[in-house]
């Protein structure tokens, strides 16, 4: 089965088995669906729709250097357009190491897709698959999904091959606030903690943990447990028990604050004590009698 595109007056390379065996192709007007060409890097336009944003551009340096010394052994995915233009739909970050590699050509299968919706699940599932999204990128690129394709939160978990319990965890991580997500999105936090920061009941509280797992360092295990800490509620103290706290407070700091006193002061300070000691033994009978 073949499928007919305007690409006459382009100029395309067959799939070989080597670069000395390449030889270009003019008026290439009809290809089997699903065949490797060569395209003109220059040709092909990165998708404003693609689910991955950052590229590590150490990585991407390494990669370019395989590819001068390796070539690409996975072609790029595009689609082509009404106004023939190919368009990624997976791959760009090979793309990207052809450009930085200073390669002219780049081998591509075009996809039999018309449909930008389907362009985007089909790169979302292509990423998700080699792990090149982060957390964020796949929790956003998700919830597109779920709006571009009407899909349930299980189906398009599904999709990606994400279980209903994942794939709730990456909606609510979607739904974090724009402040919050500025923040994460160039941390080095970890899968888990970025769900254990959604999980929070507030963008304040969401902001106070993300703060201390970083400047406390805190792992997993750590974060887990400091995420599920309920704050305390404040109880109403007593009047009575203010009064006994103020005297605590205050016979616990007031030692050299009978320093210096002549005897007859040291004796009514003594007096006081004793008595002081005293009421303290009968509160003390009467606590544990009514407890």
């Amino acid at each position: 089965m073949s499928k007919r595109a305007s690409l006459a007056g382009e100029t395309f390379l067959p799939p070989t088995e080597s670069k000395s065996e390449s030889h270009p192709v003019d008026n290439f007007t009809d290809y089997p669906e699903n065949q490797v060409i060569e395209l003109p890097v220059g040709r092909v336009t990165p998708d404003p729709n693609q689910p991955r944003k950052s590229f590590d551009q150490k990585k991407l340096k390494q990669l370019s250097t395989s590819i001068l010394e390796r070539g690409l052994h996975q072609p790029i995915s595009v689609r082509l357009t009404p106004d023939r233009e190919f368009i990624l739909v997976a791959g760009e970050r090979r793309w990207r190491a052809h450009k930085l590699a200073g390669k002219e050509r780049i081998r591509a299968i075009i996809c039999n897709i018309d449909n930008v919706d389907d362009a985007f699940e089909l790169s979302l599932i292509e990423n998700t698959q080699r792990d090149n999204l982060t957390p964020l990128e796949e929790a956003e690129g998700l919830s597109d999904l779920m709006r571009r394709q009407g899909y349930t939160q299980k189906e398009a978990g599904e999709k990606i091959g994400r279980d209903p319990t994942q794939a709730s965890r990456l909606v609510k991580l979607s739904k974090l606030p724009k402040a919050i997500k500025a923040k994460v999105a160039t941390s080095q936090l970890s899968r888990d903690q970025l769900f254990q920061i959604a999980s929070q009941k507030n963008e304040e509280a969401m902001d106070q943990l993300l703060k201390e797992i970083t400047e406390r360092k805190l792992n997993v295990r750590e974060t887990r447990e400091r995420a599920n800490i309920k704050p305390t509620k404040k109880s109403k103290t007593t009047p009575a028990l203010q009064k006994l706290r103020s005297s605590h407070t205050f016979l616990n700091k007031s030692e050299n604050t009978f320093t210096g006193l002549n005897s007859q002061e040291k004796e009514k300070a003594l007096a006081y004590l004793k008595d002081i000691i005293e009421s303290s033994k009968r509160v003390i009978e009467h606590l544990n009698k009514t407890t």
